[in-house]
């Protein structure tokens, strides 16, 4: 930053020049999503580069703001460029301090629609410190005005398209589906319910499309729904899918999770009568498709909601399985949950992928399920001894080796047969994620390899 810089002055156009340059990938699209998709990296990926993008940002902004005091002993607030430098670099600074955890993860709604607005009001803030008399430093501005303008006109045609506008088609619906609450209570205490117990609160969702499209596993939605409440005209939410098809979809499953916000509001609708109706928007599919058909034996890992990213994934390992199109032989879900409440609400998901296990008896999917409030230390149930009820958590070490081994795979007496390729598909909460990675580290000369779903699993924060 400081190389062949022969004066303050310089320094301070320096400073200023390399703020402007690492401010283009902060407004590239109105969605990250969108811009992940195009860059080809995943939706954590691209938010990483954006923090780390903002971060630098407003180091260089703070330190074209020292220089320029140095230099100006006397900062003549009469002049536009001054006042204008003023109000970007609180602005800025406003947006690293709503930035922290603390304020992101408790209101995200607010944050997010305040951290939009405060990019729009540095942008043009800067846009007026910038001076007009040279085209030059204002290119840095261009730039990315002209990429946003570009993503948001194709994002809005890519809107109208899928949705069917101007057809004949019928408009897009989402049918909520959820518990019907007890009798004699009041929206209020519906709200407090959703709020304060969402931790195994579920709402099922299905959305009616307006063209048919292509989702593979592991993809998500991001839904529009106008009609839930005032301030949801200004909000689109995303959503990992669950159902799973070879060709296009004209339905869409939806296994969401009850959190504040949106989500609590859509429970409050729907929990009088059991279920409602929305219209909707739908654009999609975002994020990205691991392809897992050349593994042998695939670990599915998921905890708490997780399980609404993995099921598309087995879904299709058991299809590659049915149709001689894949090289798996063995799949098996390990589940861990806080209660068996959750595993109830999912039934009808679990009991679709063992019905979907029927090619020649091979039965090559086992489903585990570690509940830590259940009695039971150890409860099979269901046909054929395919799925396993435990009290406590999973030894992962043991279970990785053992599946590692291929012991649970039959194989042709008297011949000397390779043992194929491991997979461990991750959905699960960030701790255990990290002790996943830790744990396959020690087996990737056994052939064991280790894919984290887009969609990652959040807890819920007080």
């Amino acid at each position: 930053m400081l190389f062949q810089v022969q004066s303050w002055d310089e320094a301070n156009l320096k400073t200023g020049r390399l703020a402007l340059i690492n401010m283009i990938p902060l407004f590239m699209t109105v969605h990250q999503s969108l811009l992940a998709d195009i860059l080809g990296i995943s939706l954590q990926t691209c938010q990483w580069i954006h923090r780390a993008s903002g971060w630098m940002v407003s180091s260089l902004v703070a330190l074209h703001v020292l220089v320029a005091l140095s230099i100006q002993q006397n900062l003549s607030l009469k002049r536009q460029e001054n006042v204008f430098a003023i109000v970007g670099a609180a602005t800025l600074g406003t947006i690293m301090i709503f930035s922290i955890p603390i304020f992101r993860k408790h209101v995200y709604e607010l944050f997010l629609r305040t951290h939009q607005g405060l990019a729009a009001v540095s942008f043009y803030a800067i846009w007026k410190h910038i001076p007009s008399d040279s085209a030059f430093p204002r290119l840095y501005l261009y730039v990315p005005l002209a990429i946003l303008g570009s993503t948001t006109l194709y994002q809005c045609g890519k809107l109208l398209y899928q949705n069917g506008f101007m057809s004949s088609r019928p408009n897009p619906r989402a049918m909520v589906i959820c518990k019907k609450a007890e009798p004699n209570k009041t929206n209020k205490e519906l709200a407090k319910q959703g709020d304060s117990e969402n931790v195994e609160q579920v709402v099922k969702m299905t959305v009616t499309l307006g063209r048919p499209l292509e989702i593979r596993a592991g993809q998500y939605i991001q839904l529009w729904m106008p009609s839930v409440s005032f301030s949801s005209w200004l909000q689109s939410h995303p959503f990992v899918v669950t159902s799973w098809s070879p060709g296009k979809q004209d339905t869409l499953e939806l296994f969401v999770q009850v959190r504040r916000g949106f989500t609590s509001r859509i429970y409050k609708h729907a929990s009088p009568s059991g279920s409602a109706s929305f219209s909707a928007l739908v654009t999609g599919p975002f994020g990205l498709s691991y392809a897992v058909d050349q593994y042998e034996t695939v670990l599915v890992i998921a905890s708490g909601f997780g399980i609404a990213g993995v099921v598309p994934y087995i879904k299709q390992l058991l299809y590659g399985y049915n149709t001689s199109t894949a090289r798996i032989r063995r799949v098996h879900l390990l589940w861990e949950t806080k209660t068996l409440d959750l595993v109830r609400e999912a039934q009808p998901l679990l009991n679709s992928l063992l019905t979907d296990d029927i090619l020649d008896n091979g039965y090559i999917l086992e489903m585990s399920f570690y509940v830590e409030s259940t009695e039971d230390d150890k409860r099979s149930f269901g046909k054929h001894n395919r799925a396993f009820l435990y009290k406590g958590k999973p030894s992962y070490d043991q279970i990785i080796s053992a599946e590692a081994s291929g012991d649970y795979i039959e194989r042709v007496s008297n011949t000397q047969e390779e043992i194929g390729d491991m997979l461990v598909l991750a959905c699960v909460s960030d701790g255990l994620r990290d002790d996943l990675r830790k744990i396959v580290r020690e087996y990737l000369d056994k052939k064991v390899e280790m894919r984290e779903v887009e969609y990652q699993p959040v807890e819920i924060v007080a």
